[in-house]
């Protein structure tokens, strides 16, 4: 973790445009919604949410309560999946710490992100970054002419505490 994420998360971001959050609350990404969230590597909006464009991406949310040891991030998504990638892999992260690693077979996925044990409120702002290694275009893969390089398009966001149910 360097010094600057430890003692001043969200330096260098415009934290002022990430959406706050609230515990159940969803935070949905259709036709353009909470764009301020998108801050690396998203695609244009789409009518249900929003590709990843790139191997990593970073999402920017304001949590508005102290997370318990078994706070989550629950991320509903699409996953590019075809018979050339028949899965995604993605890799959470913040403050340099690995929260979690996940490998994704199905199109639709709904992805529980754990935060216990980050310090997160109106002044420590999450950065999550995603890294996805198997990210693909469907040009690459002869599909279409989109070269968008694809794996995860997220469709919402919600932080729940103790043990949730599915998105």
């Amino acid at each position: 973790m360097s010094l600057i994420d430890r003692f001043h998360p969200g330096f260098g971001y415009e934290v002022a445009r990430f959406p706050r959050v609230e515990r159940g609350r969803p935070l949905t990404f259709q036709n353009g919604e909470n764009s301020g969230a998108l801050v690396l590597g998203w695609s244009f909006s789409e009518s249900w949410g929003v590709w990843s464009d790139g191997d990593r991406v970073q999402l920017g949310l304001v949590i508005l309560s102290d997370p318990a040891e078994t706070a989550k991030l629950l991320i509903e998504c699409r996953v590019f999946i075809t018979p050339m990638t028949p899965e995604q892999k993605v890799e959470f992260w913040a403050r340099n710490i690995k929260l979690t690693e996940v490998t994704l077979r199905k199109d639709v996925s709904a992805i529980p992100v754990p935060l216990g044990g980050l310090r997160l409120g109106p002044g420590y702002p999450l950065i999550l970054e995603l890294r996805m290694p198997l990210a693909k275009s469907p040009q690459q893969l002869a599909l279409s002419r989109d070269g968008r390089k694809l794996a995860l398009g997220i469709v919402s966001a919600r932080f729940e505490e103790g043990i949730a149910g599915p998105l």
